[in-house]
């Protein structure tokens, strides 16, 4: 799948790149993923600085919910509503472990 940015007017410019990174850029572009390298590093550039403005945009509504009382209110009964459960210790089966097993969960057992 090729994407292309819009054919708004564009400005010439020279970046360096470490050769492993050209290489996989070439590499791309052989496949088809983008029409051109300057394609391939303008989309990346673009969806790079997407994503920052939309990371900010979460941060920012995240902040706002720092001052919004029907949201602190909601924490708190939500909170309120799960205590119990919270508060039950966790059970564990204390059977001792038979010689050479391991255990399940903790001191570098798993499956």
């Amino acid at each position: 799948m090729t994407t292309t940015l819009t054919t708004a007017p564009k400005k010439r410019t020279t970046l360096d790149l470490p050769p492993a990174l050209l290489q996989r850029t070439d590499e791309a572009v052989k496949l088809g993923i983008a029409s051109s390298r300057n394609n391939l590093i303008a989309v990346a550039v673009q969806e790079y600085l997407d994503a920052l403005d939309r990371a900010a945009s979460i941060d920012a509504r995240f902040a706002e919910m720092d001052e919004d009382a029907r949201y602190a209110q909601m924490h708190l009964d939500l909170a309120a509503g799960f205590a119990e459960s919270d508060a039950e210790p966790l059970v564990v089966d204390a059977k001792p472990l038979t010689a050479g097993a391991r255990p399940l969960i903790g001191a570098g057992g798993g499956p």
